[in-house]
C-alpha cells in the first residue's frame, strides 16, 4: 500500500512539474508576444516626470493596468480620464498608454512643451545615450532605437521620452543637408553637425557644396533634390516664423532651417551667430520659404541697432521725429522727403504696414524724438531710425555706426569730469560689452542688438564733450580680448573695496570668463577671507579711504528698512523671479520639502544673510516665514527684494536717499528686528560689484594709472586689440 501511494505521489509531482514548464513555457511565449508592443516601467516614468516634475516610481519591467490606474490616482485625474479596466497584472499596450498619456498631456502641460515628432534615426552612440536623427540629436534616457529606422516620438528640450510608435515607410526624406561631395556611389554630407557617408543610388554625377533633400529608401539614397535659388543681404529682424532682410522684406522659415559656416572649417551655427545688420548672409529659398543659410564671411562690426524704449517698454502708442535738415523716407518702393522742422508721425507713416519706415536726415543732421507738437523730448540722434508696427504699438530703432554709439554711452555711463584716461578705459569697456550684445541677439525680433537703459547701457542720455569724444577717438575699435575672444567688460559705479565674480550672479566662474576675477582695490591686498560673516562685518564697518574709490559718497552706506505690510510686495517679486530663473529662489515647507509656490507660507518673520560669497556679497539672502522658508540668489535679486523695504539710505558723505527702491549693493550686513519687523544694512559699493569699478577707475588715473593699466588691474589676462 505504501509503495503505491508513494507511486501515485511521483506520478502527480511530474505531472505537476510538466504543468508547470507548460504553463511556465506559456508565459515566456505571451511575454516575449507582448513586449514588442508594451511599454517598460522606465519609459513610463520618464514621460510622466517630465510633465509633472515629479519622480513616480513603479514597479516592475513593463507599464500594468495596475500601474496606470495608480499613475492617475496620484495625479488626481482618475475622475476625468477613463478607459476600459482589465486585469490589473496584465501590460498596457503601447496604442493604449499613448492615448492616456496623450490625455494627461491635455490637463498638465499646458505649455505644450511636450511634442510628438516623426523622425529618422541617423545614429546611436556607443553608450546609447544619445542618438542623431533628421531633426536633431537627443538624449535616450533608457530608449532603444534602431539606425536608419523610423519613429514618431515625444520629445521636450532634445530629450526623448517615449516611443509613440515605429513608423513603417518606403521612403523617407532629410531635409535641408549640406552634401559636402558625391562621387563614386556615395555622398558624404554635413547635418547637425556632424558628417556622414551614405550610399546612394542616384544617377546625379558628381556634385559639392550644395544645399538638398536627400530622399532614402531603406539605407540608400534614393534621389538628390538640389535646392539652389539664394538670396544675399542683411539680416535685420527674426522670430520664430519668419526673417526679415533687408531689401526683400519678411520671408517665411522652413520648418528646420540650419545655418552653415561655409568659411574656414565647415560648421553648423544658430540664427544667434548672425550678426543682424552686420553680416551679408546668403539664403537658400524653396516653396516661398527660406530652407537654410550660408554664413560666406564672419560679421563686419560697423554699425549697431539701438532700441528707443518708452519708460521701460519697447512699445509706443505713437512716435513722433523732426530734424533740422530734409528727412529722406523709405517704406518699402517708396522713397520721398520730408522738409526740415517737419514733425513725422509712425500713425500716420506707416499705419498697420508691417514693413519697416527708415528715417534719414540730410547732411549727417540728427533727428529727435518729439511730441506731437514738436517740442524735443531727446538730444538728437545720428544714423536713421527705423519706425515698425506691431499689436502691441509702434517701435523706433537707431541704426548708428559703433563709434558713434560708444560717444553717446560714455557721458552717459560716466562722468565727463572723470580723468581721460579713466574715460578711455570706459570706452573700450563700453565698446567690448557691445560687441557681444551684437552677437547675442537678445532684440532680433524687433531689429535691435540693444535698448538704450541699463538692461545693457545707458545712451544718448547726456551730451557728449571734448573729453569724451576725445576718448572715443584715442581708442576707435579698440576691444578686451581674452584668449582670442571678445569679453563682456561688466562694470559697475563704486566697489565696496573688493570686486565680485560671476558668483554674485549664482553662475559657475567657469573659462570663458577667466578674467574676472576678485581683487581688492587697492595698492596692498590684505589676505582676509570676506567670506566669513564676522570678518565681513568688521570691514564693511569701517571705512578704507586707501582704496581707489574709498572717498565716494556710496562707497559706504547705511539703510534703514521697514518689512510692516511688505509680505504682499515681496511675495509678488519672488514668484516674478522664480519664473524668470527657477535655480534663483527656492521655496521649502518647515518639514524642509521644496514647494513650487508660497501658498499657506503666511507672513514675514524674518529676513537673514544665510551665505556670503567669496568676494563678501550676500550669496543666499534667507526669508523665514510663519510656515515656511525662501532662499534667494543672485546680487540683483537680493537687492530688490531687501529694496521693497527699504525706507532710506545715508551714504558716507552724509547725503540721505528716500526714493530708492534697489538697496545699492549686496555687499551689506543686516541686523533684523522681530518685534518692529525692522532692518538696518551697512554695506558699500554700488552696483553689481562684478569686473571694473568706474570710480575706482577715475581713483586710479587720477594716482597716474594709465588706461591700460586701469584695465589690466579689473580684467585679469586681457588684451586690447582692434575689431577694425
Amino acid at each position: 500500500m505504501k509503495k503505491r501511494t508513494k507511486k501515485k505521489t511521483g506520478i502527480l509531482l511530474l505531472a505537476a512539474i510538466l504543468l508547470l514548464g507548460i504553463v511556465v513555457t506559456i508565459r515566456v511565449i505571451t511575454d516575449r508576444g507582448q513586449t514588442k508592443d508594451s511599454v517598460s516601467v522606465a519609459e513610463a516614468e520618464n514621460e510622466l516626470e517630465e510633465v509633472t516634475g515629479v519622480s513616480l516610481k513603479l514597479d516592475g519591467a513593463y507599464l500594468t493596468y495596475a500601474d496606470m490606474e495608480e499613475v492617475l490616482e496620484r495625479l488626481h485625474l482618475n475622475d476625468y480620464i477613463t478607459y476600459e479596466k482589465k486585469s490589473g497584472a496584465k501590460k498596457v499596450p503601447r496604442e493604449e498608454w499613448n492615448t492616456i498619456y496623450d490625455k494627461i498631456l491635455d490637463y498638465l502641460d499646458s505649455e505644450q512643451r511636450i511634442k510628438k515628432e516623426s523622425v529618422l534615426v541617423l545614429g546611436v552612440n556607443e553608450k546609447k545615450e544619445s542618438v542623431d536623427t533628421s531633426i536633431g540629436s537627443f538624449s535616450l534616457q533608457g530608449i532603444t532605437l534602431e539606425e536608419m529606422k523610423q519613429y514618431r516620438l515625444y520629445v521636450t528640450d532634445q530629450k526623448i521620452l517615449g516611443i509613440v510608435k515605429q513608423e513603417k515607410k518606403s521612403e523617407s526624406t532629410l531635409a535641408n543637408v549640406y552634401l559636402k561631395t558625391l562621387a563614386d556611389g556615395k555622398a558624404v554630407v554635413f547635418f547637425c553637425g556632424k558628417e556622414y557617408e551614405f550610399d546612394t543610388k542616384s544617377t546625379d554625377g558628381e556634385l559639392s557644396n550644395i544645399v538638398c533633400d536627400l530622399v532614402f529608401e531603406k539605407e540608400k539614397i534614393k534621389e538628390i533634390r538640389k535646392k539652389q535659388d539664394t538670396i544675399t543681404g542683411n539680416l535685420i529682424t527674426m522670430d520664430q516664423s519668419q526673417i526679415e532682410i533687408e531689401g526683400y522684406g519678411k520671408i517665411p522659415l522652413a520648418k528646420r532651417v540650419p545655418v552653415y559656416k561655409i568659411y574656414g572649417t565647415l560648421e553648423e551655427k544658430t540664427f544667434q551667430d548672425i550678426v543682424i545688420g552686420n553680416m551679408d548672409v546668403q539664403y537658400v529659398v524653396g516653396n516661398g520659404k527660406v530652407q537654410a543659410v550660408l554664413l560666406k564671411e564672419p560679421a563686419n562690426i560697423k554699425n549697431i541697432r539701438v532700441l528707443l524704449l518708452n519708460e521701460g517698454s519697447p512699445y509706443y502708442e505713437n512716435i513722433y521725429l523732426t530734424s533740422e535738415q530734409k528727412m529722406k523716407i523709405t517704406l518699402g518702393e517708396e522713397k520721398r522727403e520730408a522738409e526740415a522742422g517737419s514733425v513725422l508721425s509712425a500713425a500716420e507713416l506707416l499705419g498697420t504696414s508691417e514693413e519697416a519706415c527708415k528715417i534719414k536726415a540730410a547732411d549727417h543732421g540728427k533727428i529727435y524724438l518729439t511730441k506731437a507738437d514738436g517740442s524735443r523730448e531727446t538730444l538728437g540722434y545720428s544714423g536713421s531710425m527705423e519706425l515698425r508696427h506691431s499689436e502691441q504699438g509702434y517701435t523706433v530703432v537707431n541704426k548708428i555706426s559703433l563709434e558713434d554709439y560708444i560717444c553717446g554711452v560714455l557721458p552717459s555711463e560716466m562722468p565727463e569730469k572723470f580723468h581721460v584716461e579713466a574715460l578711455k578705459a570706459q570706452a573700450i569697456c563700453a565698446r567690448s560689452y557691445a560687441c557681444m550684445q551684437m552677437v547675442k541677439g537678445d532684440y532680433a525680433a524687433l531689429g535691435a542688438h540693444v535698448d538704450d537703459s541699463t538692461n545693457y547701457q545707458v545712451y544718448n542720455k547726456n551730451p557728449a564733450g571734448e573729453k569724451s569724444i576725445k576718448a572715443v577717438e584715442d581708442t576707435v575699435g579698440q576691444v578686451l580680448k581674452y584668449k582670442g575672444n571678445v569679453v563682456e567688460a561688466y562694470y559697475y559705479s563704486t566697489s565696496c573695496g573688493h570686486t565680485g565674480t560671476m558668483e554674485n550672479w549664482n553662475l559657475s566662474d567657469d573659462k570663458t570668463y577667466g578674467y574676472l576675477k576678485s581683487v581688492w582695490v587697492k595698492n596692498d591686498a590684505p589676505k582676509t577671507d570676506l567670506s566669513k560673516e564676522k570678518n565681513f562685518r568688521t570691514y564693511i564697518q569701517s571705512g578704507d579711504e586707501v582704496c581707489f574709490d574709498g572717498k565716494t559718497p556710496y562707497f559706504r552706506w547705511s539703510a534703514a528698512l521697514d518689512f510692516n505690510q511688505k509680505d504682499e510686495n515681496i511675495r509678488n517679486i519672488l514668484k516674478e523671479q522664480k519664473k524668470a530663473n527657477g535655480k534663483n529662489i527656492t521655496f521649502y515647507a518647515k518639514d524642509g520639502t521644496k514647494k513650487k509656490s508660497l501658498k499657506g507660507f503666511g507672513a514675514i518673520t524674518e529676513v537673514s544673510v544665510k551665505k556670503r560669497g567669496t568676494s563678501g556679497a550676500v550669496k543666499i539672502l534667507k526669508l523665514e516665514f510663519e510656515n515656511g522658508m525662501a532662499l534667494v540668489k543672485n546680487e540683483y535679486n537680493i537687492r530688490r527684494i531687501l529694496g521693497a523695504a527699504l525706507k532710506e539710505v545715508t551714504l558716507q558723505d552724509g547725503t540721505k536717499n528716500t526714493q530708492m527702491t534697489v538697496l545699492p549693493s549686496a555687499y551689506c550686513v543686516l541686523d533684523y528686528d522681530k518685534n518692529t519687523k525692522t532692518a538696518s544694512a551697512i554695506g558699500g559699493g554700488f552696483g553689481h560689484g562684478i569686473g571694473m569699478s568706474q570710480y575706482g577707475a577715475d581713483g586710479m588715473a587720477q594716482a597716474g594709472y594709465s588706461c591700460d593699466e586701469i584695465l589690466g588691474f579689473f580684467y585679469h589676462d586681457v588684451k586690447i586689440e582692434s575689431i577694425y
